[in-house]
């Protein structure tokens, strides 16, 4: 009986010390990942407070890597006469550029473009294009944190003491009766409520520190798995799961498909618009655009980025029609939609800004139309990296806004301003 119990002992302190060594190097592994979290999310913090210059983009490619695909994106900027050449768009771009995040990238910084260029006081060659911390940095971080947390408070609870240590006793002993050896005995066989306790505490620990590391490492490992068990598919009658796939395959292509059909027509309806406000057909150019937005409401709608620039067509036709109540609630609702759209989404959200603007003018509220005009301005200039015909344009409006409140030196400031953006565009023309 004796032996049984020593062997089993044994083989549960030998799995305990095979648990702590794993759980020791997940934990360092942990530890890793979180000191380097919390770097990015510190570098974003400070990167907030750097100052920019005006570059431009010199590359911007994307590159295939196996089954990911990244995006290279370099820019070139001055800083007091010495050219410096940067790759850094975002300072989580160690870790968190996905295929989408450089296809969007690639798209927002295109070759030749101006953008403002974010340096390092301290180490002018280190730059940025988007400067300050994602969500994904700081969830990243504070998943990071908690995982290393329990990690260290079920390594602490597996090596402590939860089972009786059982002494040798020495050669020497007292002769105590049968009648008071028995509940002695009784009482060491039965464990008492703190060892089952700290048991208890032992395996919750435990099984939440596997819980968070298997929600952060397994993505990591998701596509190895995938392509191994994508390779044993055969196609055939006798495996349900190959045909299941051709199944799932079909399904996408015919969606791809159908939303190629959609995005022709959604393409003929645009080009139909534009020349019916050409013609000052705003009744029906406003329907044409407002077919526009259902057919593009059947693929996915406001996920499209595409979306708030066909809500800023169709208000600005609304605004042409006269119906300047239910074009501002339609230009709203393109700043709404414009959200977490990148590059694309910033230009819908000046676009409507200028047209609130307009409609605001057009109902005397002078002061929000300066508000709205000068928001268009600044977004303009941030997107473009400096002068461009967009902003000139609503500078104009601006001015005469400024004019009708009686502030007329702002509003020469305001159109001196625009001449000498619109002397700089000429000239970049002409060298071209």
């Amino acid at each position: 009986m004796n032996n049984s119990s020593d062997k089993f002992n044994t083989s549960v302190l030998k799995a305990s010390t095979h648990v702590k060594r794993l759980l020791g190097v997940l934990v360092v592994i942990s530890l890793v990942l979180t000191l380097g979290s919390l770097y990015i999310v510190a570098k974003g913090i400070e990167s907030k407070k750097w100052p920019s210059v005006s570059g431009k983009i010199v590359e911007s490619k994307l590159i295939r890597q196996g089954e990911k695909t990244v995006v290279k994106v370099v820019y070139v900027y001055k800083i007091d006469g010495k050219e410096f050449r940067g790759t850094g768009t975002t300072v989580e771009s160690l870790f968190n550029i996905t295929t989408g995040d450089a296809k969007a990238l690639a798209r927002e910084y295109r070759r030749g473009q101006s953008v403002p260029v974010y340096y390092n006081p301290k180490n002018l060659s280190e730059s940025l294009l988007k400067p300050g911390i994602g969500k994904a940095s700081v969830i990243f971080s504070i998943i990071c944190t908690l995982l290393t947390f329990f990690g260290i408070v079920a390594l602490r609870r597996l090596g402590s003491k939860d089972t009786p240590t059982l002494e040798i006793p020495s050669q020497s002993f007292d002769y105590m009766p049968p009648a008071e050896q028995a509940p002695v005995m009784k009482k060491e066989r039965r464990p008492g409520k703190s060892v089952v306790k700290s048991r208890a505490l032992n395996f919750i620990t435990t099984a939440i520190f596997l819980a968070i590391a298997a929600y952060t490492f397994f993505p990591m490992l998701k596509p190895a798995f995938y392509k191994t068990s994508h390779r044993e598919k055969v196609p055939g009658k006798e495996t349900g799961l190959a045909t299941s796939s051709h199944h799932r395959s079909g399904t996408k292509q015919k969606r791809a498909q159908n939303e190629e059909k959609v995005w022709k027509e959604v393409k003929k309806l645009k080009t139909k618009g534009f020349r019916l406000l050409k013609d000052k057909n705003y009744t029906r150019a406003t329907r044409t655009f407002k077919k526009c937005i259902a057919l593009l409401d059947t693929i996915g709608g406001k996920k499209r980025r595409a979306y708030p620039f066909f809500l800023n067509y169709t208000a600005f036709s609304l605004y042409k029609e006269g119906k300047l109540a239910e074009s501002l609630s339609t230009y709203k609702k393109a700043i709404v939609t414009s959200g977490n759209k990148g590059r694309s989404g910033s230009l819908a959200i000046a676009m409507a800004y200028d047209g609130m603007g307009r409609v605001y003018a057009r109902q005397n509220k002078l002061k929000k139309a300066e508000n709205m005009f000068r928001k268009s301005i600044r977004i303009w200039n941030n997107v473009r990296g400096g002068a461009n015909g967009n902003s000139v344009s609503i500078m104009y409006r601006c001015a005469s806004v400024l004019e009708k409140q009686g502030k007329y030196e702002e509003a020469k400031a305001m159109r001196e301003k625009a001449e000498r953006d619109l002397a700089k565009i000429k000239a970049k023309r002409k060298k071209r």
